[in-house]
């Protein structure tokens, strides 16, 4: 296993919001990684979102692979979602995005399985929507891999849930590099505390950075008067002819933050920047196996405002704007890349991968209410930057929509 990895599934979806053909790629990844881990590995675990219903079980093997690592006697603790079942008298009742969906059948497998070693993040309504977003693995070590390597973290966009799982999204893989292990094993354990005492996440005071390597991490909520990761990057941006932006988004709210992560990208199209824009733009779902398309037109809202996750004037200000390069996807990734000068790296180019579960959404606040991300920033890697802008290039592609300044890719 190389020291950095950056992966992504390719799912195929047409036009009519219909999956013509799925790509479990990252999940197998997922999956692959618990087979590795053998007796004596610790395994620390969170996602935001998982279904585990018999019917799913088969589909993506996480549970069994769990279930298998732990009886070779890895240690294994979870921070899981806010545990779930469907009321059937109730048609209403219907599951969260940051919930776990778990049949009566499979509820008493996961109790008998961890016997303690698992917890359930508190519901939202009643701690202050302090959801886990989070989505990430660490093992101590793999000593089932060919080259058995130490000091794993696995940090993705996608949760175990099908609809995130058919999307695309990306996932990055760190081995033998014990600083960023322990920065997320740290975070991990500041999540299993909060989700046993059922409090709300403390403001996580840890910013990892290792200079050398180009490696920056964030852990949300941040402390009070922090300022927001996005919009420190985006202001570090020297605009020359040649500086480059892309963004893939999978939730943009136009408001707060949102619409001033927006305008910062605007800006520094105007001051002459290539910026260019892929974001996620599909209602909430109408039933388990079909997500409707928002409209295809940019300009028209009409039965779409508050539905779709890129909120409607997001794409009326790119279109007035008239400069930007832009298109409509299914993608459930959150990244940004630069490539060009930034303030105090000196008069030379820079290439920045930054990445995480992190969305352009509004609000997220730097205090005990805050939602619990984490943000990757990869500075000057190039093989890293490259599988991402061959990424952002392949969804320009697969696209369904796109601005008419031809296609968003290179």
């Amino acid at each position: 296993m190389a020291d950095r990895l950056a992966l992504f599934n390719h799912p195929d979806w047409n036009s009519s919001g219909k999956l013509v053909s799925p790509d479990s790629f990252l999940i197998d990844q997922v999956i692959g990684l618990l087979n590795q881990a053998e007796e004596g590995c610790q395994v620390r675990m969170t996602v935001s979102g998982w279904d585990v219903a018999n019917s799913q079980v088969q589909y993506d093997g996480i549970l069994n692979a769990m279930k298998n690592a732990v009886a070779r006697g890895c240690d294994l603790k979870f921070v899981a979602p806010m545990l779930w079942t469907p009321d059937p008298d109730d048609p209403e009742d219907k599951i969260e995005w940051y919930q776990m969906l778990a049949d009566a059948d499979v509820i008493p497998e996961l109790d008998k399985l961890y016997r303690g070693n698992i917890r359930h993040w508190p519901g939202s309504q009643e701690l202050c929507r302090n959801i886990n977003h989070n989505k990430f693995l660490c093992f101590s070590q793999l000593r089932g891999a060919e080259s058995q390597p130490k000091w794993v973290v696995a940090n993705m966009s996608c949760n175990w849930r099908y609809r995130d799982r058919d999307r695309p999204n990306d996932m990055l893989l760190f081995a033998e590099d014990r600083g960023i292990y322990l920065a997320f094993l740290r975070y991990w354990q500041a999540l299993w505390m909060a989700s046993g005492k059922a409090q709300t996440l403390p403001k996580f005071k840890h910013v990892y950075e290792d200079v050398a390597g180009g490696l920056k991490v964030y852990f949300l909520p941040l402390p009070d008067g922090s300022t927001d990761p996005v919009l420190d990057l985006l202001n570090s941006v020297i605009v020359t002819s040649e500086t480059k932006v892309r963004v893939v988004m999978a939730t943009w709210g136009y408001g707060g933050r949102g619409k001033t992560i927006l305008d910062k990208l605007l800006s520094l199209s105007d001051a002459g920047a290539d910026v260019r824009i892929i974001a996620h733009h599909e209602l909430q779902f109408t039933h388990e196996e079909e997500w409707r398309r928002c409209s295809l037109d940019p300009l028209d809202d009409v039965n779409t405002y508050g539905y779709c996750e890129t909120t409607q004037a997001v794409w009326e200000k790119m279109a007035a704007q008239g400069l930007v390069r832009w298109a409509k996807s299914s993608s459930h990734s959150k990244y940004i890349l630069v490539d060009g000068p930034l303030v105090g790296g000196g008069a030379d180019k820079h290439k920045v991968v930054f990445t995480g579960p992190l969305n352009f959404g509004n609000p997220v606040t730097y205090s005990d209410c805050a939602m619990a991300e984490n943000v990757v920033v990869i500075r000057d890697d190039a093989a890293i930057y490259q599988r991402y802008l061959d990424n952002f290039n392949w969804l320009c592609q697969e696209a369904w929509l796109t601005s008419n300044l031809t296609l968003c890719g290179d």
